[in-house]
């Protein structure tokens, strides 16, 4: 994806978790993590995952030159990649939070599932590749539930015993 695509999709985020948390703070991280994909793409692009592949991120927009360092060319390489801060992410945050009820304990899950099922996207036809994109969109809104169910280790919400 070129960078200003991501960043439609970044300001996308942006606006929705605005709409959700009603203040800029989060709403800007939440954009500069979607937004730092580009690095992420620009290292491992192109996604041969084991077969040598030419650059093939766009530096602007279609027709642009390709550019990237190709890490996903190698196997051995490109799965540590993807699977380690991955599985850091998941492991930051449910050292960093505990369940405030049977609801926050579960309804977590599915959002690390999704995420790895939206990574076969390579797999779909073309037509359809934009959907996992999108459709990622929709975890803002099950993501700000689910923290409401959660809280930081070492804090206690104002009126919580």
């Amino acid at each position: 994806m070129s960078p200003l695509g991501l960043l439609m999709i970044a300001a996308m985020a942006l606006g929705m978790a605005f709409l959700l948390s009603r203040n800029l703070r989060t709403p800007l991280v939440i954009a500069l993590v979607v937004f730092s994909h580009l690095v992420l793409d620009f290292i491992a692009h192109p996604m041969g995952l084991g077969k040598p592949l030419p650059p093939d991120l766009p530096l602007l927009f279609d027709g642009s030159p390709k550019v990237g360092l190709s890490l996903h060319n190698y196997l051995a390489a490109a799965l540590p990649a993807e699977i380690g801060p991955f599985a850091a992410g998941i492991a930051f945050y449910l050292l960093g939070t505990k369940a405030k009820d049977r609801t926050g304990a579960w309804v977590f899950w599915p959002i690390p599932l999704f995420l790895l099922a939206t990574a076969l996207y390579r797999f779909l036809p073309p037509q359809l590749r934009l959907f996992p994109t999108f459709a990622v969109l929709l975890l803002l809104p099950l993501g700000t539930w689910i923290d409401r169910h959660r809280s930081v280790k070492g804090f206690t919400s104002p009126g919580s015993p």
